[in-house]
C-alpha cells in the first residue's frame, strides 16, 4: 500500500467524468454521493477533462497505426487531415450535452476549429450503436418482418434502453419504436453503493478504513466480485490483499473476508429496478410491443444481472440474448458500422418542436379571452393573438422523417 500511495502523491484520480455532462434533470441525485475520484480536478472544466482524455486516446490511436506498419507514418500522413471523428454518448444527452463533446473534440485537437473541421465530428446515441453491433453480430439473424426489439446498454455510467421495430429485414430497415431512455444506474453505482458498505463496515478498522484500502477493496469487488457474483444465498469474498493483511475482528484473513450474498444483490437492485421499469415504459410506448432484448455493454458481463433481467422479461413476453463475446466493445464497432451504413430510417421524437407563430383570436377559448389585451391585427385581416408557440412535430410523435415545412408570410 505504501508503494501505491507513492506512486499516486501528488496525482488526483478522475474516474467516469462524463456523468458530469449529464443534464440536470437526471443527475441532481445521483450527482451528491459520487465518490471523491469522481469529482473534477480543481481549475478543470468537463469540457477539459474531456479534451485530455480524447487527445490521449487520439495519440495513442495515431502511435498504433504508425508503429503497426512498416509504411504506417505515410499511411498516416496520408489521412491524418480526414479522419472522420464519430462520438457516441447516453441516450439522454441533449443538444447542450452534445454541444460541449463538440467542443471538447475540438479543444483536444482532433479537428481544426473550422465549419469544415466541425463536420468531420459526428454523433450517435450508445443506444443507436448498440443495435448497429447486434446486427452485425447476427443477433437478429432469425428476425422476421414486423420484430421488436429492445436494445439495454449496460454500461459504467448510464444504462441506455432503445426500442426498435424492424420493418424490413432484407435490405434492413428499422425504425425507432419508443423514445430512448437513459437511467443513471451503470456499474460504476454498484461500485459507489459498494464504496460506501466497505465504508461503514471497516469505519472502526484502523488502516483498513483509509481511503486507499477502501479503494483497493472497491477495486476488487469491481473486477472480481461483481462479474462472477450469481447467488444471494451464498456468500460472497472480496480478495484485496496479501498475507500480511489480516484483523479477526473485522473478518480479514490472508487479504481477504466475505460478504453476505444478500448484501451484495442490493447494491445491483437500483439498476435492475431501473431497467425494468424503463424496459415497461418502452413497451407500453411501442405500437408493435418488442419479443427481444438484447443486453450488452460492460455491464453486461454481471451474470447476475443478466439472469436476473432475463427472469422478469420473460414474463413480459420479452427474450433476453447476450452477443457471445465483445460485448463491452459494442458501442465503439456499432459506432464504425452506424458511420459505414445507416440502419435506422425513423425516430421518435423527444421534445416538441415549433417556431413562434400568430394564432386567430378565439373569443369562446378562456385562454385566448385571457389574452384579449393583446390582440393585433393580422396581415389576413383576422383578429390574432402574437408571441404564440405554433408546434409542428410534437413529442413522442412515431416515425419522424426528415420533412421540409414551408412558412408563408
Amino acid at each position: 500500500m505504501d508503494e501505491m500511495e507513492d506512486e499516486t502523491k501528488g496525482l488526483q484520480l478522475v474516474e467516469w467524468f462524463k456523468m458530469h455532462l449529464m443534464p440536470s434533470k437526471m443527475s441532481n441525485d445521483k450527482m451528491k454521493d459520487l465518490d471523491v475520484q469522481h469529482q473534477l480536478p480543481t481549475g478543470k472544466t468537463v469540457v477539459d477533462v474531456f479534451a485530455d482524455f480524447l487527445r490521449y486516446l487520439y495519440k495513442c490511436a495515431r502511435e498504433y497505426i504508425i508503429g503497426a506498419r512498416t509504411n504506417g507514418a505515410s499511411l498516416w500522413n496520408s489521412v491524418k487531415d480526414h479522419v472522420e471523428i464519430v462520438l457516441t454518448h447516453p441516450n439522454g444527452w441533449e443538444g447542450s450535452q452534445q454541444g460541449k463533446l463538440r467542443e471538447s473534440a475540438v479543444l483536444a485537437g482532433l479537428v481544426p476549429d473550422t465549419t469544415a473541421g466541425h463536420e468531420r465530428i459526428h454523433l450517435l446515441s450508445e443506444g443507436e450503436a448498440s443495435l448497429h453491433f447486434c446486427v452485425d453480430a447476427g443477433m437478429t439473424s432469425e428476425f422476421t418482418d414486423g420484430t421488436g426489439v429492445i436494445i439495454i446498454d449496460a454500461g459504467g455510467g448510464t444504462i441506455d434502453l432503445s426500442s426498435y421495430l424492424f420493418t424490413r429485414v432484407s435490405p434492413i430497415n428499422v425504425e425507432e419504436s419508443a423514445a430512448a431512455e437513459c437511467a443513471m444506474e451503470g456499474s460504476t453505482r454498484v461500485n459507489t453503493r459498494a464504496t460506501k458498505m466497505f465504508r461503514s463496515k471497516f469505519a472502526n478498522a484502523g488502516n483498513f478504513g483509509t481511503d486507499i484500502y477502501i479503494k483497493v477493496m472497491t477495486d476488487a469487488f469491481d473486477k472480481g466480485t461483481k462479474p462472477t457474483f450469481k447467488d444471494p444465498s451464498e456468500k460472497s469474498f472480496i480478495r484485496f490483499g496479501g498475507l500480511s493483511d489480516h484483523s479477526e475482528q473485522f473478518g480479514i484473513r490472508n487479504g481477504r473476508f466475505s460478504v453476505k450474498g444478500t448484501e451484495i444483490a442490493k447494491l445491483f437492485e437500483p439498476a435492475i429496478s431501473a431497467t425494468l421499469t424503463a424496459v415497461r415504459r418502452q413497451k407500453a410506448a411501442a405500437a408493435n410491443p418488442p419479443t427481444f432484448a438484447f443486453l450488452v455493454g460492460g455491464f453486461a458481463a454481471s451474470k447476475y444481472l443478466a439472469d436476473r433481467l432475463s427472469k422478469e422479461l420473460k414474463s413480459l413476453g420479452i427474450t433476453l440474448s447476450r452477443p457471445d463475446h465483445h460485448a463491452q466493445k459494442a458501442v465503439a464497432i456499432g459506432a464504425v458500422s452506424h458511420y459505414i451504413e445507416h440502419y435506422v430510417s425513423a425516430r421518435v421524437a423527444r421534445f416538441t418542436f415549433g417556431t413562434e407563430t400568430i394564432v386567430p383570436f378565439d373569443p369562446s377559448d378562456p385562454e385566448h379571452r385571457s389574452r384579449r389585451s393583446k390582440v393585433v391585427p393580422s396581415a389576413l385581416r383576422f383578429p390574432a393573438i402574437p408571441d404564440a408557440f405554433g408546434s409542428l412535430i410534437k413529442k413522442y410523435t412515431p416515425s419522424i422523417h426528415l420533412r421540409l415545412i414551408s412558412v408563408y408570410q
